[in-house]
């Protein structure tokens, strides 16, 4: 195995066998086995261990053994201790990005203050094919189907070549110590799941499946390379940059796929794919619709889209054509769907406070959707005279720091719908309703 490892490093060029290196070092089985197998190459590294205190006295027993294992290999050791548990609560993320982004922000610190030129993971074959059904599983891009690349900037994982197999193999014949943690056989992380309940069925369809996807994630990678040599060419036929912004010219109409070449020149701009989907599909609709992203807002021109960044603490308008629907942004704390059909002739409606049924002839294109501001007024659904939406979001015991984050729907200027809050009492569903219109909300 040290002859495929050595080949392996110089075939994807990710280091030379002289360059000082720095090992993610957690005790498992394959970074012992890297570290054993850098020992052997004569590769100059450090191991470095984070203790995320997540699970007790088996934290720091991984601990203890990352540093006796240093010592033995006689290589220098980085150790920090995160405070993970209590950082959790502050944290908007899940606790494993949290981990994620602590342990490679020491990492970078390591490689400023020491003359260390690369990371070293030991992902392997498993992994990458453990990436790519996560990755489909969330509807990836081709990105996310190129799996885990063998090195990105300082980053290499030259264990790529190998699988769970060949690695387990290597250590037993080695004799070499390990620690198993806990956590990797709980289901309830998805990553586990794959690996205990998905990866076994795929091995017996293929037993070589590892190595099929490591093949296809390289051709993959090739076809990116490739698409990004055409995105180039996309944007200097189609996006124009201006003082404050850019701009998108309609004529990529002309494209064989252009809602994906829409999508390549919006995304630099953190724009997903399903809104470059919306903003294609509402191309003909009214000048001046909005659509934003955690960054930046997008707005339909007369021959072209204009993006601009976002002020601080910006929150424009967003507008609902008659057809649409979606609406969805990274800057919402919700998605919206729309559906026009027959009303139903039960009478029944959701009593879900995220869903309403509203009149669709009282209704008057395009809707707006904005955050509520003083002296916004509706009548609550059951009554018959207007509310303030501040004294109602005083009354519903809204806390201070939600009410902020309160959007309301509007038909002209009239409140349709407290989005998950409270449907106005105008737009109900009554005797005479033919159509309807059913607004579905899905918190972010």
């Amino acid at each position: 195995m040290l002859s495929e490892f050595l080949e392996y490093i110089h075939k994807e060029k990710l280091f030379s066998p002289k360059t000082p290196c720095l090992l993610a070092f957690s005790g498992g089985l394959d970074s012992v086995v890297l570290s054993d197998l850098c020992s052997r190459a004569s590769i100059p590294y450090a191991l470095a261990h984070c203790n995320f205190e997540l699970r007790g006295e088996e934290s720091e027993g991984d601990a203890h053994f990352a540093q006796s294992w240093a010592a033995r290999q006689e290589v220098p050791f980085f150790y920090k201790r995160f405070p993970t548990p209590q950082l959790v609560s502050q944290y908007k993320g899940s606790g494993q990005m949290l981990a994620r982004e602590l342990r490679y922000t020491w990492f970078e610190q390591i490689l400023q203050d020491f003359p260390y030129q690369r990371v070293l993971t030991a992902h392997h074959q498993g992994d990458v094919l453990e990436t790519l059904l996560l990755n489909l599983s969330r509807g990836t891009g081709l990105a996310g189907l190129c799996g885990i690349p063998p090195r990105n900037q300082a980053i290499a994982r030259p264990l790529l070549f190998a699988n769970r197999e060949q690695i387990l193999a290597y250590a037993q014949g080695r004799g070499l110590p390990w620690r198993e943690d806990s956590s990797n056989q709980s289901l309830k992380y998805r990553r586990n799941l794959i690996r205990h309940k998905i990866y076994p069925v795929l091995k017996t369809i293929n037993p070589q499946i590892e190595e099929s996807i490591r093949r296809s994630t390289e051709k993959l990678r090739a076809v990116r390379s490739i698409l990004e040599e055409q995105v180039q060419v996309w944007k200097g036929a189609y996006l124009s940059t201006y003082v404050g912004g850019v701009e998108v010219s309609f004529e990529l109409s002309q494209e064989a796929h252009p809602v994906y070449c829409l999508f390549e020149l919006i995304q630099g701009y953190q724009f997903d794919y399903s809104q470059a989907q919306s903003i294609w599909d509402n191309r003909h609709g009214r000048v001046g619709t909005q659509y934003l992203s955690s960054t930046h807002c997008l707005v339909k021109d007369r021959k072209a889209w204009i993006i601009t960044p976002l002020a601080p603490g910006e929150k424009p308008t967003f507008w609902v054509e008659k057809g649409q629907t979606s609406l969805e942004a990274s800057h919402l704390p919700f998605s919206l769907s729309f559906a026009k059909k027959s009303r139903d002739p039960t009478g029944a409606f959701p009593k879900d406070p995220w869903q309403a049924w509203v009149d669709w002839d009282l209704l008057d294109f395009p809707l707006q959707l904005r955050v509520w501001q003083e002296g916004d007024r509706f009548q609550p659904l059951g009554l018959n005279f207007h509310k303030k939406v501040s004294d109602f979001l005083v009354d519903e015991k809204i806390p201070r720091n939600i009410k902020s984050r309160v959007w309301v729907l509007l038909s002209g200027n009239k409140i349709v719908w407290i989005v998950g809050y409270r449907l106005d009492n105008r737009f109900k569903i009554r005797e005479k309703t033919q159509y309807v219109l059913e607004l579905t909300g899905l918190p972010t």
